[in-house]
Parts: C-alpha cells; sequence; structure tokens
C-alpha cells in the first residue's frame, strides 16, 4: 500500500516532466523553422546565380555583355580588397549624406508648414504639384550647365528627387495629428510653436521614415545621374566610364555596390521607422 501511494505521489513530476520537455521542444522546431524561412529567401538567389554562371561558360550569353557570376565576384575582391574603390564608394556616400540631409530638412519644415497652414497649402501645392511632376533627370545636363562640375551636381539632384516624397509624407502625417489634442493645446494657452513641438511633430516623424524609405531609390537615381553627367568619381561615374570601355565586370561590380548601400540605407531607415512609433501622439 505504501508504494502504491508513492508511485501516485510521484506520477505528476513525470507528467510535469514530459509536459516541460514537450514546451521546450517547441522553440527549438520554432527556431528550425525560422533558419529554414530565410535560407528559402535565398534560394531564388541562389538559383540565378548558378543559371547566371551556367549561360555565361555554356556561350548562352555572351560574357562580353553579361559577365558572369563569379568575375563580377573576383571583381569585387580586386576594388575592395586593393582599396581602389574607396574614392568612388567615398564620393558617392558623401554626397548622399549631404543630399539626403538637405532633403529631408527641407522636407520636414516644408511639409509641417504646408500641413499645418491652411494658406501655405493653398498657395504652394499648385507649384508643388508641378515641380514634382519635372523629370528631373530629364533636365539634368541643363543643371549640369547652370551647377558646373564638381559634387555640387549629384547633390542638387539627390536633393531634387528625394525632397519630394519626404514633404508629402509629412504633410500627411501632420494632417493626421489628433485634434482633441491641438484643441486641448490651445484651451490650455499653447502657442503655434508649442503645438508644433509637442503635437505636430511627433505626428509627422513616422510619415517621415515612410518618405525616406521611398526617396532612397530617387537618391540613388540622382547620384548615378548626376556623378555621370558632371563629376569624374563616384560609382556612378565608375559604371559609365567602365561601360564605355567594355569592363562589364566592373560595371556589375560598381551597380552591386549601389545595391549594397541602398540596403544599408534601407536597414537604418527601418530602424529608425520602428524607434519612431513611440512618437505617435
Amino acid at each position: 500500500m505504501a508504494s502504491e501511494v508513492n508511485a501516485a505521489a510521484e506520477a505528476p513530476p513525470r507528467l510535469a516532466g514530459r509536459g516541460a520537455a514537450q514546451t521546450r521542444s517547441r522553440p527549438l522546431f520554432g527556431e528550425r523553422r525560422d533558419w529554414l524561412l530565410r535560407l528559402a529567401k535565398l534560394l531564388p538567389f541562389l538559383v540565378i546565380f548558378v543559371a547566371w554562371q551556367w549561360a555565361s561558360d555554356s556561350g548562352a550569353i555572351s560574357p562580353v555583355f553579361y559577365s558572369s557570376p563569379l568575375a563580377i565576384l573576383e571583381s569585387l575582391w580586386q576594388w575592395y580588397s586593393s582599396g581602389r574603390i574607396l574614392p568612388h564608394l567615398l564620393a558617392t556616400v558623401l554626397e548622399l549624406a549631404i543630399g539626403l540631409t538637405l532633403a529631408t530638412v527641407i522636407g520636414l519644415v516644408l511639409g509641417i508648414w504646408v500641413g499645418w497652414s491652411r494658406t501655405a497649402n493653398d498657395m504652394a501645392s499648385p507649384v508643388l504639384v508641378f515641380l514634382y511632376s519635372v523629370p528631373v533627370i530629364a533636365v539634368g545636363p541643363v543643371l549640369a550647365l547652370v551647377l558646373g562640375i564638381g559634387m555640387i551636381m549629384p547633390v542638387a539632384l539627390i536633393l531634387l528627387l528625394a525632397v519630394f516624397p519626404i514633404l508629402f509624407a509629412v504633410e500627411a502625417g501632420v494632417r493626421t495629428a489628433p485634434h482633441d489634442l491641438i484643441r486641448m493645446a490651445r484651451h490650455f494657452g499653447a502657442s503655434d510653436g508649442q503645438i508644433i513641438r509637442t503635437v505636430l511633430l511627433p505626428a509627422a516623424v513616422p510619415y517621415l521614415a515612410g518618405g525616406l524609405m521611398v526617396s532612397i531609390g530617387r537618391a540613388m537615381a540622382g547620384a548615378v545621374v548626376g556623378e555621370w553627367l558632371a563629376s569624374s568619381t563616384g560609382l556612378g561615374s565608375l559604371i559609365f566610364t567602365s561601360a564605355a570601355i567594355f569592363e562589364t565586370k566592373t560595371v556589375y561590380m560598381a551597380a552591386f555596390s549601389i545595391v549594397g548601400l541602398s540596403l544599408l540605407l534601407s536597414l537604418s531607415v527601418g530602424a529608425f521607422e520602428r524607434w519612431t512609433q513611440k512618437w505617435r501622439p
């Protein structure tokens, strides 16, 4: 009888232990599934890599125009390990930093102003829509004649292409600011500056991140075209000078470097966007 009582007393811990083991196994299965999903995302790139290399080796495509993945990787290693890429890479990064900073500041200020003031909106909206509709890339040669040769041309193109998505995004964010908070702030005697700082700016900053995400691709296009038209350094200039002498693998190397910069900027803006969620009023 005593042995049965002891067996019954020991039964719950064994059940609890089995349940705990099952509970511990679930996170492991979940982790394994996450890794499989990540690997599955890389599968299309692997297929493209293998198919591209096979087509180049077999002569199905001309390596003069399309190069091959292995040749591009070799070119990447040569340019980056020797440091030859640094002048071009640093020039493009500096142009992007200046252009995107100016676009962010101008877009934020104008977006808040146009979104907050009905008079400013009525006056500025037709002008902004007109300027946004102008094909900036098409008038690039004219800008090159006006601005001259050097870094100012790519920076100007980056600014003109990147500022409008930021401006329109901030304007939309200002319009979503809670009117109850604005009325409450007015009731307690807050000035326009205090309302902008404590209500409108927190409402606009999360939208600013969305505008920045759209502006990254446009800024990259502005940098490449600006360097092609009016600069002897930069990844865009390297692409066009290499294409002129049929250095195809160098063209792809510079293009993939631009893609890498875009990914880094997108990840940075994504982190900024997650951080700004706490700003929502």
